[in-house]
């Protein structure tokens, strides 16, 4: 039986035996193999398949050989000639012209230099013998081509392919290398031969993957939680061996007439020790439970929340980036046109900064990211519980406000900032007695070096309060007040790693904050978790298609 999650993602495998005993694989515990022998590559293919190769690669040759010779007139560069006399040149352009002895280099004297603009022939055979090289290692080894020619792939392809080759070719490789060794080894040496994977990156598994196979084993009840706590280094429970689904049975309304307990998952011969568990202890059993599978469920909350951020924060990203350059270059511009007047006066203030101007643009800009990403959260929050995710009311009061008073204080800190910086430009330069040019290509270099990083931190800090913002008030516009907002640290950063997990009602605070961000860069998340007994205002939700 194959495990998966709602995403289709490979959890692991339960095997059942004839006796009908069952055991769990994780995922890297098994051997996948690509080819039925790494040696034969060619052995699972089809015969018509096989045999297209040879006429496949006779095609390939032939056009190869066409293009060569097609363009092996071509010059790949350009010839300068200086110092000739005319008596020379006019020699050497009448030879030219007559036609005789073509493709044939003539020496013309004067000092030459030759600066190359494309590929030779020779150059075009070896680039093609190359690729052709590539290609054979790649169908020979199992391994994804942009591996070996990574010049046409992104990082992301990069990071694929290698995780690829790992678990499809790599790791099945050396499992079924160990198995031969360990078996000719063995009985003579008493060996059990194995490869420390440890260390390899793409064969480990996410933190989230575990928790949800985990939480899918118990209610499958593979697996009890006293094994599960013996995975996170716990010890274990005395009602740690019953299955969930017996545990879940004690606190559920009363069975079918005649319809018995399941009884605990322990190996027969091995039940006698086990206490059967009183209420309280099944109580605990439950809310162990319970915890188990909220924390796999804020985690895939996470995952979702910063998915949905990501969009939204390059979008911001790209405005900001684009701010950046244009006044990056304003600035060097005004600088520039100030060279040949008093040295002191032309690096003032006044002559290079235009406060009006990139407050108001900057908080243009602002507002729109800003905006953008309290639409899209608050719809979505309002669609989680049940409303329309258009019933999200942008012009609600704390709504507007917020996005005034934050897009004027962002210019504000982000301007306040960049003056500072430039400042300090002009004053080493001053210092270093460069001249204008020097100073306003110092300031350009400002710019063209911290723009991007200074854009991705921007972005990402104000995309995220403004994302949580919204959660909270859209959970407010549904007359959630009753419920709680949960603060889900998405780092190891003490003082947010401090806060996770922790609840409060949602018009209070975390000690001195209402919301994430804590800190420049920050990506925690809030989510609202509503208590027993709450629910929305049911005149602020839609009775149509609402259940």
């Amino acid at each position: 039986t194959i495990l998966g999650d709602e995403d289709d993602r490979l959890l692991g495998f339960i095997y059942t035996d004839k006796s009908s005993r069952r055991r769990i694989f994780t995922p890297d515990e098994v051997t996948y193999n690509f080819y039925s022998n790494p040696l034969s590559p060619f052995e699972p293919m089809p015969p018509v398949y096989a045999a297209a190769l040879g006429a496949q690669t006779d095609h390939a040759a032939a056009r190869f050989n066409f293009d060569l010779l097609s363009n092996d007139s071509a010059l790949p560069g350009y010839l300068t000639v200086e110092g000739l006399t005319q008596q020379q040149f006019a020699e050497w352009k009448q030879g030219w012209e007559s036609g005789a002895y073509p493709g044939k280099t003539r020496f013309l004297g004067g000092n030459a230099s030759y600066v190359k603009v494309g590929q030779t022939n020779k150059d075009l055979v070896y680039d093609k013998l190359r690729g052709m090289s590539q290609q054979d290692i790649s169908v020979a080894f199992g391994l994804a081509y942009v591996l070996l020619n990574p010049t046409e792939a992104t990082f992301a392809n990069m990071g694929v392919a290698k995780a690829l080759s790992w678990h499809s070719k790599i790791h099945p490789t050396c499992v079924m290398v160990a198995d031969q060794l360990s078996a000719q080894l063995g009985a003579s040496f008493g060996l059990d031969i194995g490869f420390d994977f440890d260390d390899i990156e793409e064969l480990q598994e996410a933190e989230g993957d575990v928790v949800d196979r985990q939480c899918k084993l118990l209610d499958e009840d593979v697996i009890t939680i006293n094994e599960v706590r013996a995975d996170m280094g716990l010890d274990p429970v005395p009602w740690g061996d019953y299955a969930s689904s017996y545990l879940r049975q004690k606190i559920a309304p009363p069975a079918v007439s005649g319809q018995d307990p399941m009884p605990a998952l322990v190996e027969p011969g091995l039940g006698a020790g086990v206490v059967e568990p009183d209420d309280e202890d099944i109580n605990k059993a439950i809310k162990s439970a319970e915890r188990v599978v909220k924390a796999a469920s804020r985690q895939d909350r996470l995952v979702e929340f910063q998915r949905r951020a990501d969009d939204l924060e390059a979008n911001a990203k790209r405005k900001i980036g684009r701010f950046f350059d244009g006044q990056g270059k304003v600035i060097a511009a005004r600088i520039r046109s100030q060279k040949g007047k008093n040295y002191v006066k032309a690096l003032a203030q006044p002559s290079w900064w235009d406060d009006d101007r990139w407050n108001r643009d900057l908080t243009d800009i602002a507002g729109t990211f800003l905006a953008d990403t309290v639409h899209s959260f608050g719809g979505q929050v309002a669609t989680q519980f049940g409303a329309d995710g258009g019933s999200f009311d942008m012009t609600a009061a704390r709504v507007t406000d917020y996005l005034s008073s934050r897009s004027t204080d962002i210019s504000s800190l982000v301007n306040g900032t960049t003056k500072q910086d430039v400042r300090d430009v002009i004053a080493e330069g001053q210092n270093n007695g460069d001249s204008i040019d020097t100073i306003a290509n110092s300031i350009s270099g400002y710019f063209t070096d911290r723009a991007d990083q200074r854009s991705e931190l921007v972005a990402r800090t104000e995309t995220n309060g403004a994302a949580n913002f919204a959660t909270v008030e859209a959970a407010s516009q549904m007359g959630l007040e009753g419920a709680m907002k949960t603060w889900l640290a998405a780092g190891a950063i003490d003082d947010c790693a401090d806060l996770d997990g922790d609840s409060v009602p949602l018009n209070e605070s975390f000690g001195d904050v209402d919301q994430p961000p804590l800190h420049p860069n920050c990506r925690c998340t809030l989510i609202i978790e509503i208590p027993d007994g709450v629910t929305p205002d049911s005149s602020d939700i839609p009775d149509e298609g609402t259940d």
